[in-house]
């Protein structure tokens, strides 16, 4: 009975790796990206923006400026682009799986941390956009204004630096793999 080498540790550390950048992502989409507080005489308004949706208090305020872009549709595709890519990276740390399952485990793991970046670095641009609307419009207007980044920005962060590093693991050799037992391997004399 042959012995089954056991999986690329490597592998199975991109495959969760992955995952869990798939869930960063996908939780960070619910996360408030955007805080904006104003006060403008004795009113107070506040608004929390996710890549979803926008809420203010008190909730019958029109809102100033443009309303925030909507990200977690993208960021969501891209979280399942990185699942797909976890579950064949999972496949093809297996040592009985061949090269075409470890080609998809790349391919889906690279083009889901490259897309990845993509979306959060629009997300960032809209997030320093609208920071920045707000910190003008306090120069301008009779009020005070605060807007901060919130987490909604820094998981979806977190989680491309995670996804980076799982494309980076892909790459890196099979230590674990032996040759099989029916290959005879013969040391030529020096000549």
């Amino acid at each position: 009975m042959h012995d089954t080498p056991p999986a690329n540790r490597a592998r199975m550390l991109a495959a969760a790796l992955a995952a869990v950048a798939a869930g960063l992502l996908i939780f960070g989409t619910f996360l408030s990206h955007t805080d904006f507080r104003a006060s403008v005489g004795s009113e107070n308004e506040m608004r929390s923006v996710t890549s979803w949706t926008t809420t203010s208090v008190p909730a019958d305020t029109e809102p100033l400026g443009s309303q925030a872009a909507q990200f977690g549709l993208p960021l969501t595709v891209v979280g399942a682009l990185l699942l797909v890519g976890a579950l064949a990276g999972a496949l093809a740390a297996s040592p009985l799986a061949g090269r075409g399952v470890l080609a998809v485990a790349r391919t889906t793991i690279v083009a889901g941390a490259a897309a990845a970046g993509a979306a959060v670095w629009m997300l960032a641009q809209a997030v320093s956009s609208q920071v920045s609307f707000y910190e003008a419009l306090e120069q301008v207007a009779d009020a005070d204004f605060e807007a901060a980044a919130g987490p909604g920005l820094w998981v979806p962060v977190g989680a491309v630096a995670v996804a980076a590093v799982a494309a980076v693991l892909t790459f890196l050799p099979d230590r674990t793999r032996r040759p099989r037992p029916e290959v005879s391997i013969v040391a030529l004399p020096p000549e």
